[in-house]
């Protein structure tokens, strides 16, 4: 099956999401899908910047924090 242009996810479990569109279940370290129709398929990883709160506000103290 063909990797979809779109895909939404929901969670389903701690390190596991599904999307809507296949019902799929993926890997979210991984970006792959471990589980449905996809599965084998890899997402394409982007640019990230992973950083603790308070390291990140030292270098950018213009930052704001939202919670949940």
């Amino acid at each position: 099956m063909e990797l979809p242009d779109v895909l939404t996810f929901s969670k389903a479990g701690t390190d596991r999401v599904t999307d809507s569109e296949t019902g799929s279940t993926w890997d979210t370290v991984l970006g792959a899908a471990v589980d449905g129709p996809l599965r084998g398929a890899l997402l394409q990883q982007l640019p990230f910047q992973s950083a603790w709160d308070w390291a990140w506000e030292f270098f950018f103290p213009q930052t704001t924090f939202y919670m949940e």
